[in-house]
């Protein structure tokens, strides 16, 4: 589909712009280390602090004959260090992290191929609706849903033959 935004997609725009925004740069010369974050099952042994993102619900809608509004609600958790969090700490986090997700940037198919015919792809502004958070047990849950609207693609259709009548007129 044109416009079409799959959920791993989302998850990537999400854990790129939380790779970005909780990086951090100390010491001489500086060293940047960047958050842990788990787009899957949690596995084993994981290593805090860490973000885990997932998609709990995706829903769709048909808007009009070939339009469709999908509705993709994630979870972000955060589980601090082993070492405990105080509320304060972690709602300074919950806080960064809303402000950070309120837009991301995600790629989306264009409808158009390039010259090797691969799929071009654009990055489009999505805005989150009805987020919110909650903390329980020192582990930071968001909550937010991002709404894309996509354009199913048509098999182009092949151009009439021309007509050959046997009939005199």
């Amino acid at each position: 589909m044109v416009g079409e935004i799959v959920g791993e997609s989302i998850k990537s725009a999400i854990a790129k712009r939380i790779r970005t925004s909780f990086q951090v740069t100390a010491g001489t010369p500086p060293v940047t280390t960047y958050p842990v974050i788990y787009k899957e099952e949690v596995p084993q042994g994981f290593t805090r602090p860490c973000f885990f993102i997932e998609t709990i619900d995706v829903s769709q809608t048909r808007i009009l004959n070939e339009v469709y509004e999908r509705t993709y609600s994630m979870n972000i958790r955060y589980h601090a260090a082993d070492s405990p969090k105080t509320n304060e700490d972690l709602e300074l986090i919950a806080n960064k992290l809303l402000e950070e997700i309120a837009t991301i940037e995600v790629p989306i198919f264009l409808g158009d191929y390039d010259e090797q015919d691969e799929p071009v792809e654009g990055l489009k502004p999505v805005r989150g609706f009805n987020t919110n958070y909650n903390i329980r047990e020192n582990v930071l849950q968001a909550f937010t849903s991002f709404r894309i609207r996509a354009k199913k693609v048509l098999p182009a259709e092949t151009p009439m033959a021309e007509f050959e009548s046997t009939e005199s007129i």
